[in-house]
């Protein structure tokens, strides 16, 4: 009993004594009160003056009013959008960032702008899109990118168009950026990278210049995050018409308000030395639209989007260094092999990716390693290219290379086969097998529809199982026909992206958020025991 009483008393002691720290299971920024505004500017620096004030000290700035010159800040109402650029195809997200991908006109994760129009305001949708090329003739660039390095390396333009409410995770992105808002209101928190280390940031299976916080924006833990408590911030309020310039590397989280939110951002490829050419001739005063200045990836609208890739001028960078590092004055498959083993970090992480395939993933980077090579000039097959032969590679080949390790299936309509896993198209496959709908051996192909899409599948993913299912084309896929075919069809799904172009992990589903892996029901012993 008194043992009880002295231990109950410690706990008394302990909660009274270490009190919750102030903003604990609070909304990010209640913590401390903020260290105030970023920089403000009412007029737009010139090139070389951006550099050196902001760009190369990594230093965020509002331009006041910067956008207002944009043809797009009056002209994309709705109607407007609709009438002129309607037909072109965007990428799509959820408001809540991280969440599941909706499904669009053109599969998961892709919309028609016009279809997302008709339904942004009452559906979770959010655009977040490389730019349609032709939209930029109602973008103007500001002038602090128009000459020099800085304007050659402008690497791509993006659309954020929702309805408002939409709140970030505090997250920092790989490239600068000036986003400039059309519509709505924006409010930024603020983070100095030199603060990250107390930062608790998600682990990623491939490392990333980018990268998100594990903390919930809206209930900060901050007992089990302590060291939070001691972060810095800084805040941003954006407003149509403005312009805000992100450092890479800065930490932020974004809260977009209005009925109707949408910006546009400028990224810039990471730039260590700034070269002033073409400064002394180009009238940066002049309005210049962005269908006139250019970007090093460009959207057509119709096809397969670029956002997100590598930047050709940092590979090419990289080439040279393996050439500098490699004695042999060769750059070899079995070299770009050992590279790109780097990538996936450790034996652990390569073992929780691949799983059974362990034996075999070199297998896997050997072809990347092959492709890699072709792309930089071996195309007879040696196995290597010479670095004289990569001193000076076209921006054509570079791209082509960037395009290898960076291909992002939420750019192309396949993200439906990375978004639902091998364990769940099979025990699709199971429960319609041992359901009353497959009772006579006869499977409708509206019911097997309407399974896939009740797992989160596509209207067309269910036309391309069909296709492959009902072999005679009669609308009825028999018991036999599913059995004989499941596995083709379970085959193409559970994708997990590597090295950026997608590599097909049978029989492995793998959480990122929790890092775990799940074993796939066996669908050869299903089939066995059917048969």
């Amino acid at each position: 009993m008194i043992s009880f009483f002295l231990l109950t008393s410690m706990v008394v002691i302990t909660m009274e004594t270490n009190p919750a720290p102030k903003g604990h299971l609070k909304p990010l920024g209640s913590h401390r009160p903020s260290d105030g505004h970023i920089e403000i500017l009412t007029t737009v620096p010139r090139p070389v003056e951006f550099w050196e004030k902001y760009v190369s000290k990594g230093e965020p700035v509002l331009f006041r009013g910067a956008a207002n010159i944009s043809p797009g800040l009056k002209l994309w109402t709705d109607e407007y959008l609709l009438e002129n650029y309607g037909k072109f195809k965007v990428k799509i997200e959820s408001k809540l960032e991280k969440d599941n991908s909706p499904i669009g006109a053109f599969g998961i994760g892709q919309d028609s702008l016009q279809n997302f129009i008709r339904r942004y305001k009452e559906d979770d949708v959010y655009i977040v899109s490389q730019l349609p090329d032709p939209m930029g003739k109602d973008v103007v660039v500001p002038r602090c990118l128009l000459c020099g390095t800085i304007r050659t390396r402008l690497s791509e333009a993006n659309l954020w168009f929702s309805s408002g409410g939409t709140k970030s995770l505090l997250h920092r992105d790989s490239d600068d950026a000036i986003n400039c808002l059309y519509n709505g209101t924006k409010d930024w928190i603020m983070i100095h990278p030199k603060d990250e280390g107390n930062i608790p940031i998600a682990k990623e299976v491939l490392e990333a210049y980018g990268g998100f916080s594990i903390i919930d924006p809206e209930r900060v833990d901050l007992l089990k995050h302590p060291q939070f408590v001691d972060v810095p911030w800084k805040y941003v309020n954006v407003k149509a018409g403005d312009c805000l310039f992100i450092p890479r590397g800065y930490w932020h989280l974004v809260t977009s308000g209005g009925n109707k939110n949408l910006a546009v951002s400028l990224l810039f490829g990471r730039i260590d030395n700034f070269e002033p050419h073409n400064c002394d001739s180009t009238n940066v005063d002049a309005k210049m639209h962005l269908t006139e200045v250019g970007m090093v990836w460009t959207y057509d609208g119709f096809g397969i989007q670029t956002m997100g890739n590598n930047s050709p001028f940092e590979l090419n960078e990289t080439i040279h260094e393996m050439c500098i590092e490699n004695l042999q004055s060769r750059i070899t498959v079995e070299y770009i092999m050992e590279f790109l083993m780097e990538e996936l970090q450790s034996e652990d992480v390569r073992n929780i990716v691949f799983k059974e395939w362990v034996d075999s993933y070199e297998e896997y980077v050997r072809n990347a390693a092959i492709q890699y090579v072709t792309i930089l000039g071996d195309t007879d097959q040696k196995g290597y290219v010479t670095c004289d032969k990569v001193k000076s590679l076209p921006l054509d080949q570079l791209k082509e290379l960037a395009q290898l390790m960076s291909m992002d299936p939420g750019n192309t309509e396949e993200l439906e086969y990375y978004s639902i896993s091998q364990k769940d198209i099979t025990n699709l496959f199971i429960d319609v097998l041992e359901s009353e709908i497959s009772a006579n051996q006869l499977i409708s192909v509206e019911e097997l529809s309407n399974e896939y899409l009740r797992i989160g599948g596509t209207e067309q993913g269910a036309l391309t199982i069909v296709s492959m299912l009902d072999v005679n084309s009669d609308n009825i896929i028999s018991k036999k026909e599913l059995l004989e075919n499941m596995n083709q069809v379970v085959s193409m799904y559970g994708r997990i992206q590597v090295f950026g172009n997608g590599a097909i992990m049978n029989g492995v589903e793998f959480d990122f958020a929790n890092r775990q892996t799940n074993e796939i029901p066996d669908a050869d012993e299903y089939q066995k025991d059917e048969l």
